[in-house]
């Protein structure tokens, strides 16, 4: 989970061109997006663990 600015969205990008080389057959890379101006400190302080789970059950799929 990176931040939702410009510089989270390029660290996700990073960190997934440094994964792709231990993806593997049953093996996936999955993101979760914030909303914009939004860091995962503040995301997972404000939102109840019900919100949180549902949450990481929406992960994006990486397409360029």
């Amino acid at each position: 989970m990176f931040d939702g600015d410009l510089a989270g969205k390029k660290a996700s990008i990073k960190s997934a061109l440094l994964a792709l080389k231990l993806l593997k057959p049953g093996v996936s890379l999955q993101f979760l997006e914030l909303l914009k101006n939004q860091d995962p400190d503040n995301f997972i302080n404000n939102s109840t663990k019900s919100e949180f789970i549902n949450f990481l059950k929406a992960p994006k799929n990486l397409s360029f």
